[in-house]
């Protein structure tokens, strides 16, 4: 009788034991301040709404970069890569919740009987239900499920951060390939301007006017200046290009318009 007692006792007080095989995730506590002061500033005026929070079409107006940034997100391949690990962490949630569900399996079966010589065959039919459900005594498909749900919001929020990577690197590239292109003009401005003073010296020169020296000058100067166009035009294929993998456009025929006025993002 005490044998029987005490298996019974050791039994019981398995599942309790069982309860302490996972430990539930707590949050650490941080120590994080309210507000952040404005550098600089002398009156503690602490710092508005951030700029990241903010709605990236009421920050980036222009309507071509809006236009790039909506391709970027919606056919881009690392926006299209995060979508597609966040279905793959639902789906892998799905299953494993799934677990914890009772099973139910259905069967039938026909078999043909022939009932007397030469006759036609019938069929008989058999048909069965049947369930089972595995008791998670342990807590182990619970802590499985909770697992793939955090991986699932890990997921999502990889997601979102993917999306706030292209809306910045967009607009960036955007931006950079306007700068180069504006200083591309200056350049071709500044050539021109320099080749049409080499005329001019040229022709005084030609009346006795100005020196050989000045000359050589004049063409050394208009030579640097044009010797800065090609490592430019070298950036603009490179920054377009870069924009194109962003957008999971071929490189090769893929340009942005040149646009000399810009909507600039408000200060």
């Amino acid at each position: 009788m005490t044998a029987v007692r005490f298996l019974v006792l050791t039994l019981a007080g398995l599942p309790l034991a069982g309860c302490g095989l996972y430990e539930a995730y707590q949050r650490p506590t941080l120590d994080v301040p309210a507000s952040y002061t404005v550098p600089g500033a002398t009156d503690g005026a602490s710092l508005g709404t951030s700029f990241g929070t903010a709605p990236w079409r009421s920050v980036y107006t222009d309507p071509e970069l809006q236009r790039l940034i909506d391709e970027a997100l919606s056919n881009g391949p690392d926006g299209l890569l995060a979508a597609a690990q966040e279905r793959e962490a639902a789906a892998a949630a799905g299953v494993t919740r799934a677990q914890q569900l009772p099973s139910v399996g259905l069967s039938l079966t026909t078999t043909p009987v022939q009932r007397q010589p030469n006759a036609t065959l019938t069929s008989s039919f058999l048909g069965g239900v049947s369930a089972s459900w595995e008791i998670d005594l342990w807590g182990r498909y619970a802590h499985a499920t909770d697992a793939a749900r955090a991986d699932w919001l890990a997921a999502t929020e990889n997601r979102h951060g993917v999306s706030v990577s292209l809306v910045a690197n967009v607009a960036s590239l955007y931006y950079r390939l306007a700068a180069l292109r504006a200083s591309e003009r200056v350049i071709e401005e500044v050539a021109e301007t320099q080749r049409e003073g080499l005329r001019l010296i040229h022709q005084t020169a030609a009346a006795g006017i100005n020196t050989a020296a000045e000359e050589r000058q004049q063409e050394s100067a208009l030579a640097a200046t044009e010797a800065n166009a090609p490592p430019l035009k070298q950036q603009i294929v490179e920054v377009q290009t870069a924009l194109a993998v962003l957008l999971g456009r071929p490189p090769g025929s893929f340009t942005v318009p040149d646009r000399a006025e810009l909507v600039a993002p408000a200060a």
